[in-house]
């Protein structure tokens, strides 16, 4: 580069990326060709190696603002100049409480009949109006549903009777090209809230071989780009194994989230559903909610179910039954009945008669304080207290009737023995 150009600044990127805009749009007019004369008159005049120098640098700056445009490759930035941010430290925006949060992308798995798209419905309606969600205010903008399987009027339905803002909410349906569609939607709308359900559906066309990270990471990348460059809150669900609960294929798609929860129902005739943390870049608590009549409010009671183990001792109680004859017939190992027989006595699945004899009782079992279900409650070892019929099996001897002299002669024998 020449001195005379070395000496002048290069061109602002932006001013220069504005001007080629111009000049293609013919906001700047380029006139019509020259004609001869001024052919002419451009050939007399001698060349000038500085103009030259000029105009061949300046091209050269134009060409490298344009690949470094074009390839989106950011210089690096010093930590010194990260923090210069105060949000650099600080946990996003929430836009959804405990759900969805400003350029970030949460992922809930569920199985199928859960309750995943009232959910998102709820949440939808919330943001479109600035309302509540678990009794916390969400962030008001416009809301862009990708809908990809269910029919349009179910969606439609549901989003009046969470009292949507029409003019606030926005359907993306069945796309051909899902993210490019996506992308230029989020670019035109700047919603504060997408939702995309779900994920596996949407991403079908792109991911040909579900178990395949390398389709799955393309893919995530993509949502990640939309979701940071427009500081949009991304709310995706996801098909649920059924063993576990956890998302379905490829762990690219765990990889590629800022938050990964499971929406579980701990019982399914009750309306309780629980979001459980998986993953998180930030603080995120598990919650327990249910639905009454439009409203989600945290808490709810869930009767705690009995496990296969507990229930197994439970159904092979024939009362009475003396706690050896309880035993034989659970078909357990010794430990796990001592702990079961100790749950079932202590829960009032089982009480124990003045003989000692084990009863299912008919009372209602003891439900654990609210905010510790499933915890069981620390107590001493139920000891096993004989039977009147364990004690007239073994000794041949009747609670209550004097014993036979031969019978406890043949019993001290024995014991002897």
């Amino acid at each position: 580069m020449s001195d005379a150009v070395r000496a002048q600044p290069e061109p602002d990127p932006a001013a220069v990326r504005a001007a080629i805009g111009e000049v293609r749009d013919r906001a700047i007019p380029l006139g019509e060709p020259p004609g001869e004369e001024l052919d002419q008159i451009i050939g007399a005049i001698e060349p000038d190696p500085l103009l030259e120098a000029i105009e061949r640098d300046t091209r050269a700056v134009v060409a490298r603002v344009e690949r470094q445009l074009e390839d989106g490759r950011p210089r690096s930035r010093s930590l010194a100049e990260l923090l210069a941010n105060p949000e650099a430290t600080q946990p996003p925006a929430v836009v959804v409480p405990g759900l969805a949060w400003a350029g970030r992308i949460t992922l809930v798995a569920a199985r199928e009949g859960v309750g995943k798209s009232t959910l998102f419905a709820a949440v939808a309606a919330a943001v479109t109006i600035g309302g509540t969600f678990l009794g916390e205010r969400c962030t008001q903008g416009s809301v862009l549903w990708a809908l990809v399987e269910e029919h349009v009027s179910d969606l439609a339905l549901r989003a009046v009777k969470f009292q949507t803002a029409p003019d606030a909410f926005y359907v993306l349906e069945r796309p051909d090209d899902p993210l490019t569609t996506l992308r230029d939607e989020v670019d035109r709308l700047s919603p504060a809230l997408v939702i995309i359900d779900t994920l596996h559906r949407f991403a079908g066309r792109a991911v040909k071989d579900k178990s395949q990270g390398d389709q799955w990471g393309t893919v995530m990348e993509a949502l990640d780009t939309i979701a940071r460059r427009g500081d949009t809150a991304v709310l995706m669900s996801a098909q649920a194994v059924k063993a576990t609960g956890d998302y379905r294929d490829s762990s690219e798609i765990g990889h590629g989230v800022d938050v990964v929860l499971n929406l579980v129902r701990p019982d399914k005739t009750s309306t309780v559903r629980r979001l459980e943390r998986q993953k998180a870049r930030w603080s995120v608590e598990d919650v327990t909610f249910q639905l009454t009549g439009t409203t989600y409010h945290r808490g709810g009671t869930v009767a705690k179910k009995l496990s296969k183990q507990r229930q197994k001792v439970l159904d092979a109680l024939e009362p009475p039954m003396t706690y050896s004859e309880w035993t034989q017939a659970a078909g357990v190992p010794a430990t796990t009945f001592d702990r079961a027989i100790k749950y079932l006595v202590n829960q009032g699945y089982v009480a124990q008669t003045p003989d000692g004899a084990y009863i299912p009782t008919p009372v209602t079992p003891v439900s654990p304080p609210p905010g510790v279900a499933g915890v069981e409650p620390t107590v001493p070892p139920v000891t096993p207290v004989p039977s009147s019929r364990s004690v007239e099996r073994e000794t041949g001897v009747t609670a209550g009737v004097a014993p036979d002299p031969d019978t406890v002669a043949r019993a001290a024998m024995q014991e002897g023995a």
